[in-house]
């Protein structure tokens, strides 16, 4: 009888531990992801939109209608700290100078016509460093410097002929015009929007037999910014 009652505790027992289900059953691995830090350097592309901002300089007035210039410059910047970083920038850069002689002084120059259009334009690959304040509202202030090599040098001009008709001239390659370019900049922004100013350091055209006196047009270019 004993043996028996020992037998059926055991057999019962055996069921029952069989018959336990896990219900949670969890692997504890250590962590082993790499917390990336944000990088110091980032990328990013402006396009200017600019036009005359000066006055008459040296016996050539700019107009306003004919002198609108175009930047398409991409850029990195290096944060510093929190609210300051360098920028670096390079791209391309067209520039037109509307003109009209305002003294009999160049009546000669650039030619000796009365024109009904005048106008020099310039393509160049520009190059520039600036520093860069930024507020915690986005709002920033830049300013630096840029050079400009100058592909393309070229004058435009409209003239009546006797019969009254329309005649368009293009001069290319003018060497009178110099090579390169030296421009100081500031630019007033906030995030994507800006406003800038480029002031030419050096004189446009340099002394030629064309050119025997050293004219000059408007340095101050004025004009706004899309992009960051």
């Amino acid at each position: 009888m004993g043996k028996s009652i020992l037998t059926s505790i055991l057999l019962l027992s055996s069921i029952l531990l069989q018959a336990q289900t896990v219900v949670i059953e969890e692997t504890v691995e250590k962590p082993n992801q790499k917390i990336s830090k944000p990088s110091n350097i980032q990328f990013g592309a402006i396009w200017d939109i600019t036009f005359y901002g000066g006055a008459d300089q040296k016996g050539i007035a700019g107009t306003l209608a004919n002198s609108v210039g175009i930047n398409f410059l991409i850029n990195a910047k290096y944060k510093l700290n929190k609210h300051f970083l360098t920028i670096g920038y390079l791209g391309f850069n067209t520039e037109n100078y509307g003109f009209k002689k305002t003294s009999d002084n160049n009546s000669s120059f650039p030619n000796n016509d009365t024109n009904n259009l005048e106008k020099y334009s310039l393509g160049a690959i520009s190059g520039g460093l600036g520093m860069r304040f930024t507020s915690n509202k986005k709002a920033f202030l830049e300013i630096g410097a840029f050079a400009k090599y100058n592909y393309t040098r070229d004058l435009y001009f409209e003239k009546n002929d006797k019969n009254g008709n329309v005649n368009e001239v293009t001069i290319k390659d003018l060497n009178y015009i110099n090579q390169f370019n030296y421009d100081a900049y500031a630019r007033l922004g906030y995030k994507a929007i800006s406003f800038v100013a480029y002031y030419r350091l050096n004189d446009m055209f340099s002394v030629s037999n064309i050119a025997p006196v050293v004219y000059e047009l408007p340095r101050l270019r004025l004009g706004i910014s899309l992009g960051m």
